[in-house]
């Protein structure tokens, strides 16, 4: 029997060679998990290690796989597992082979395991908009997105029972953004800025959650960085409530006992 880090290697291989020249890293990683899925329909489960993240899917030993070279030892495979290989390739190449890596991500990022998460894209996408100044593929348009809109949602498809401890710092973090959004909506780097503190640490507790065939070593120090980002992200709300009451809270607004609960908050220990 051959082991399944040896067909993970030929797999790569030939899927790498096949899609070339239009095989970025991104578009490798994404179409082989897409070869995954193939290959498991048909009954060939080539344990494809990938955890997701806030793009999408991410292999792990990243760019190990992306660099595979031709190896003697894939003679060792038994041709009717190349064919069925060769078959997955040439099947997913066919239906993707010609389409946007952006494209093909967002297909992906419908199988997403959080509506949560699929609504914060939506937000993200219009956050790389503003940032690069060009569309993430050619059917997004940014202007379609309501940001106040998606916040709601947010808050409606949080996943609280898998993301518990991220409940009390969201709901903080979703007050600023919204209070930001209502008063302050051409302020788009501290928006940017926002938006990004959040969904980084979101991704940090979903790899560990969402992932195939990762090694614990790899989890345990994915949840150690979790924790240290979370300790981070406690420091920059600390932060960011002074910073906001200061420079963007308007005492004449009808915010005043939200902002003002915020203020409260930033002068003693949060989340205890």
């Amino acid at each position: 029997m051959v082991d399944k880090e040896l067909l993970l290697k030929y797999a790569s291989y030939k899927l790498k060679k096949s899609c070339r020249p239009h095989c970025q890293r991104t578009r490798f990683y994404k179409l082989f998990y897409l070869l995954n899925k193939e290959l498991k329909k048909n009954g060939l489960d080539i344990e494809l290690p990938y955890a997701w993240y806030q793009y999408g899917v991410i292999l792990d030993k990243d760019p190990y796989y992306y660099n595979i070279d031709y190896s003697t030892n894939f003679s060792r495979i038994a041709d009717g597992i190349k064919r069925e290989i060769s078959s997955g390739i040439s099947n997913i190449l066919r239906i993707h082979g010609f389409r946007e890596t952006g494209e093909i991500n967002s297909e992906i990022y419908e199988e997403a395991p959080f509506n949560f998460q699929i609504e914060f894209r939506q937000i993200m996408l219009v956050v790389d908009y503003w940032e690069e100044g060009k569309l993430p593929y050619k059917y997004f348009n940014p202007y379609n997105v309501d940001l106040k809109e998606q916040l709601h949602k947010l808050t409606l498809e949080f996943p609280k029972k898998e993301f518990s401890d991220l409940y009390k710092p969201f709901l903080e973090w979703k007050n600023i953004v919204s209070y930001m959004l209502d008063h302050h909506p051409s302020e788009r780097k501290e928006l940017i800025t926002l938006f990004k503190q959040f969904w980084r640490l979101y991704a940090k507790k979903l790899r560990i959650l969402e992932n195939e065939n990762i090694s614990q070593s790899t989890i345990e120090d994915w949840r150690s960085k979790y924790h240290e980002a979370y300790s981070d992200f406690e420091i920059f709300i600390f932060d960011y409530n002074l910073k906001f009451y200061e420079e963007y809270y308007n005492k004449t607004d009808e915010h005043t006992e939200v902002v003002n609960g915020l203020h409260e908050l930033a002068s003693k220990t949060i989340w205890e």
